[in-house]
């Protein structure tokens, strides 16, 4: 699988390690660049772990490649725009949310509409409504969760990010 590959090439001794006094269960260190992983943390057990570290290595090659940086201002507008799109239709997605298990436990799909929503919409899984403060960490985090998404093939996000125009265009520009 494109997963399996993605991993076996990036979750490397030269590329991760593993720290168990992190304070979450994983995460891509830019300082470092280096997954740094807690296999003993309480929530490590909630993770779907091949996702959780192909969104890592995502990170980790936005970070090598410039990827966001390169693309900020389209990233912002298409954001901006998708913020728009989901508040005209925050009915439907509160609901999926809320009424279905598989987009509730949806860790990419809930990661999107965290960021995009300032945490105002998402499932079972968001960051602290600070991080969305940083702009750059915000548009980091989406373009980390689309790829996550296409390298997965999480049909889920997939379908959604197809349905919210501005995520398909953030999508079709990064996969060029």
């Amino acid at each position: 699988s494109k997963t399996k590959k993605l991993l076996n090439k990036y979750v490397t001794e030269d590329n991760s390690l593993i720290d168990y006094n992190l304070e979450i269960p994983m995460r891509y260190s830019g300082d470092r660049d280096k997954i740094i992983i807690n296999p003993k943390h309480k929530d490590f057990q909630y993770y779907d772990v091949p996702e959780s570290l192909t969104h890592e290595v995502m990170h980790m090659i936005d970070n090598r490649k410039n990827i966001t940086l390169s693309n900020s201002d389209f990233i912002q507008n298409e954001i901006n725009m998708a913020k728009i799109e989901i508040n005209n239709n925050k009915e439907k997605y509160l609901n999926l949310f809320m009424n279905n298990d598989e987009y509730k436990e949806n860790m990419t799909l809930s990661d999107i509409f965290s960021a995009i929503t300032n945490n105002e919409l998402h499932g079972n899984f968001s960051h602290n409504s600070d991080k969305w403060m940083i702009h750059e960490v915000k548009y980091k985090e989406v373009v980390a969760n689309i790829l996550t998404a296409e390298i997965t093939n999480n049909k889920i996000t997939l379908e959604v990010i197809k349905e919210i125009k501005p995520l398909q265009r953030i999508k079709e520009r990064l996969l060029k």
